[in-house]
């Protein structure tokens, strides 16, 4: 497993310390706390329809909680695949008790997080261990959906290096041409998740 790359750059956190009195209304503090991306799969949002489409998850779910439903600490920054893929799953009736006998699910805002997840060197979500195992088959997180949104992004991010370059040396044919081509490859992967292909 040497060639796995780390699941994620980011770590979230939760920093909000305002009170509301409707869960929705936290979602710009998620947002911001969560780095713009889904703290499952982390799906950035800008590439899913971003913030409006995301939703506010309730890590111990709400419904068997209901006094957790206004607590910034049990509160996910959430694509709508993960959220409605865990929906009210629990393994256990206390909401401190997240994992139990391999099931469940890992905080996102957790150190531990990443040593449930890794990427492979095609982008694929790979689970290090038994609840990894479980939270990877619930959340889904084996659609191919995942892997071409990671790849998307890695094109955005050496598209933007080309174009700092390009500014130095605008005439350089070569990174004109890897620019060009890096362009066709993400448009036709953006055509493969706007044409919602990638929930197979």
């Amino acid at each position: 497993m040497t060639n796995n790359i780390p699941f994620r750059e980011s770590h979230p956190s939760r920093t909000c310390t305002t009170q509301y009195t409707d869960h929705k209304r936290f979602k710009p503090h998620l947002r911001v706390d969560f780095n713009q991306r889904c703290g499952y799969c982390h799906a950035n949002d800008i590439y899913l329809g971003g913030a409006t489409v995301f939703h506010v998850d309730h890590f111990a779910p709400q419904k068997k909680f209901p006094d957790l439903r206004l607590n910034y600490s049990n509160l996910v920054y959430s694509c709508p695949y993960c959220n409605r893929s865990k929906s009210d799953d629990w393994p256990s009736t206390d909401a401190t008790q997240n994992i139990a006998n391999d099931k469940g699910y890992i905080d996102p805002c957790g150190e531990e997080y990443v040593n449930n997840f890794c990427r492979d060197p095609q982008g694929n979500i790979v689970p290090l261990s038994p609840v990894g195992i479980y939270m990877h088959k619930r959340l889904r997180f084996g659609l191919r959906r995942h892997q071409i949104l990671w790849i998307i992004h890695q094109i955005r991010v050496t598209m933007n290096e080309l174009h700092s370059e390009l500014e130095k040396k605008p005439a350089d044919y070569a990174l004109l041409t890897q620019l060009a081509s890096l362009n066709k490859e993400y448009l036709q992967y953006w055509d493969y998740i706007t044409d919602n292909k990638a929930n197979a």
